[in-house]
């Protein structure tokens, strides 16, 4: 089994899963932005209404509209600071920066984890050893939050191996624009996104994630990279590895 694979036949307590079987998954975190967050708390206390199985995995980030230019904006960061405070789940206020970096830089994603955001950009974090997917959010209330869990069918995975330097004046989001060029909107529906090869082994972590950060451009379901010691120093430094579930399991250090 290849990473994606490893780590969805733990969360599903499975010896071993393939593509296209469809398994129903532990979610180890569930992020929000402000928006998303406003929808998804209307739907669940409307027509969901029970104690959340785990709060201490959801985490809400104010980066949408965190200076609201209206009262309609500032009402809904209102209601979300308000949801937050009764479901007893973490909120990153205003000014915690983009929602991906913040859990991110927070230690609250790492290698071996399932992630789920209604993001469009929520694969980002398989720059991190993680399976993250975005997800809607009826799908988010009806599931994750009540249960911590999630269906999924395990995709097949495209391995991307990229070699050689960067030309004079071009950087990493170069070649992810251009991986997106040659893949095709469309080009890769419900597929994994492995990226591998000498050129992505040498980037910065950060530079890493413009790599995932095309998975909805081309309509995969996630994008990865197999960790490595700049991704278990990264997370030894925010702690996200004392948060992550069996992530031995499932990766090499």
């Amino acid at each position: 089994m290849n990473l994606v694979e490893s780590i969805l036949a733990r969360a599903s307590g499975k010896k071993s899963v393939a593509p296209g079987d469809i398994v129903i998954a532990e979610v180890d975190r569930m992020i929000m932005h402000d928006l998303s967050g406003y929808i998804t708390s209307r739907v669940y206390d409307e027509k969901v209404n029970k104690p959340l199985k785990h709060p201490d995995r959801i985490i809400m980030v104010f980066d949408h509209i965190f200076s609201p230019p209206r009262e309609r904006e500032a009402e809904v960061l209102k209601a979300d600071r308000e949801w937050a405070a009764k479901r007893g789940i973490r909120l990153l206020n205003c000014g915690s920066g983009n929602i991906h970096n913040a859990v991110a830089h927070g230690g609250f994603i790492g290698p071996g984890m399932v992630v789920v955001g209604s993001d469009s950009h929520t694969p980002v974090h398989g720059a991190l050893g993680a399976f993250a997917v975005a997800i809607g959010n009826d799908c988010h209330a009806g599931m994750v939050l009540p249960h911590s869990k999630a269906w999924f069918r395990v995709p097949a995975t495209i391995r991307i191996e990229l070699s050689g330097e960067l030309s004079a004046g071009t950087t990493p989001r170069d070649v992810a624009l251009w991986l997106t060029s040659q893949i095709g909107e469309g080009g890769a529906i419900y597929k994994a996104l492995e990226f591998a090869g000498p050129f992505v082994e040498e980037l910065s972590l950060f530079d890493r994630w413009l790599l995932p950060l095309i998975t909805v451009d081309v309509g995969a379901k996630c994008g990865y990279i197999e960790p490595d010691e700049k991704v278990f120093e990264f997370a030894r430094s925010v702690a996200a590895l004392n948060r992550c579930a069996d992530w031995r399991n499932v990766c090499s250090a």
